[in-house]
């Protein structure tokens, strides 16, 4: 099909060639050694591993499997096909090592996005210097799934980067990005209410984590513990401040529009928050 749709003469010798072939024909080893006189001659790895394969009269396919002119996925494809188990499992562990110590990315199917495949991606650095590629690689299994101090430390390099060229939203989505998974780290609050009287901070995360503990020391086991609301400040325990809103205490819930009783229906998270003005510090509820 392929040599109809092409004028080059070599490709219809070729499909010419390799329908004349078959295994149950008397002729076979002369059909063979025919071919295999010009195998060099032919130009494309591809169609001397296919006559190669084809010429072959033994068990070996290393003239196939070893052609670095091929591309990797398609001689584990091959070998897939054809090897037996025990040197299957012998090729692909080969493969894998030569991956890893020549920095070599197309292995990546081979070594995943493991500490296999940060050894490889740190020897393809080495070799390209294109820390982009690793770092956006990597960024989607660290922290997410397994911490590792030298992705940490291209992932510094690669924000520097791209603080240097001004890529300021692609370096927010990046942060983002590794923000997000079951081991990443979860940042401190940076920003906090604080008492009109002592100055002192009204952490409120410090008190539900206090309240759970006193629960799981009273009943000797872990229970789901409400959040807790204070009335007052933890280090002064004087009374917050009133909404400048709806004149109720700030840690009472905001009234809403059209509702008499409040407790009636579930409240939002945002019901809770504090809001003031950045410049006179009068607030209230949001």
């Amino acid at each position: 099909r392929g040599a109809k749709e092409t004028d080059d003469p070599r490709y219809q010798f070729i499909a010419m060639a390799l329908t004349g072939f078959s295994s149950q024909n008397e002729q076979v080893q002369a059909w063979r050694e025919s071919c295999g006189s010009v195998i060099n001659d032919l130009g494309d790895p591809y169609l001397q591993s296919c006559f190669t394969f084809l010429c072959n009269t033994g068990d070996s396919f290393s003239s196939v499997l070893n052609n670095t002119n091929l591309r990797l996925l398609d001689r584990i494809a091959f070998a897939c096909s054809f090897l037996p188990d025990a040197e299957l499992r012998t090729f692909i562990e080969e493969e894998t090592s030569k991956v890893i110590c020549t920095g070599n990315i197309e292995g990546i199917p081979l070594t995943g996005l493991s500490l296999d495949g940060v050894a490889l991606f740190q020897n393809y650095i080495d070799r390209t210097a294109d820390i982009q590629t690793a770092c956006l690689a990597m960024s989607r299994v660290v922290p997410s799934r397994f911490i590792d101090s030298t992705v940490s430390q291209w992932v510094v390099i690669y924000k520097g980067l791209l603080d240097s060229w001004q890529l300021w939203h692609q370096r927010a989505l990046l942060d983002i990005s590794m923000s997000e998974g079951p081991l990443a780290e979860v940042k401190p609050a940076q920003v906090f209410a604080r008492c009109t009287f002592c100055n002192n901070t009204l952490e409120l995360g410090f008190a539900n984590s206090k309240a759970k503990d006193r629960s799981r020391f009273r009943s000797g086991r872990s229970h789901p513990v409400e959040k807790v609301k204070i009335s007052g400040c933890p280090s002064c325990k004087k009374p917050l401040p009133y909404c400048a809103v709806c004149t109720l205490p700030l840690h009472c819930m905001a009234p809403k529009m059209g509702q008499i009783d409040n407790r009636s229906k579930p409240a939002r998270n945002f019901d809770e928050w504090f809001t003031w003005c950045q410049n006179c510090k009068h607030g209230g509820h949001s």
